[in-house]
């Protein structure tokens, strides 16, 4: 017989990890849009864009400690990632 709360476990992490597919497909359209606007030295819009991919990466993050319990297991990447863009912010502002 088979566990019905593993199966909506399984449902559940399953969604989550399909709304992280989202948000980073979400988050690299903003970095792709964040370098154009470097390229064309728009500094403001390019922090935008890379603030934009960092709440991407964040609401990925945020899906999983929306049912007690649950722990991401992208919580190293999305720091990571939260890590790059963090960077990516301070060497725009000290270029704009």
């Amino acid at each position: 017989m088979k566990d019905e709360g593993a199966s909506s476990n399984d449902s559940y992490i399953n969604q989550c990890l399909s709304d992280c597919l989202n948000e980073y497909s979400d988050a690299v359209n903003n970095l792709r849009q964040s370098s154009t606007a470097l390229e064309e030295q728009s500094y403001m819009d390019a922090n935008e864009f890379v603030s934009a991919a960092m709440t991407d990466s964040d609401t990925c993050e945020d899906a999983f400690g929306e049912k007690p319990g649950y722990e991401s297991p992208l919580t190293e990447r999305n720091d990571y990632f939260a890590k790059l863009c963090s960077n990516s912010l301070a060497i725009a502002k000290l270029l704009g």
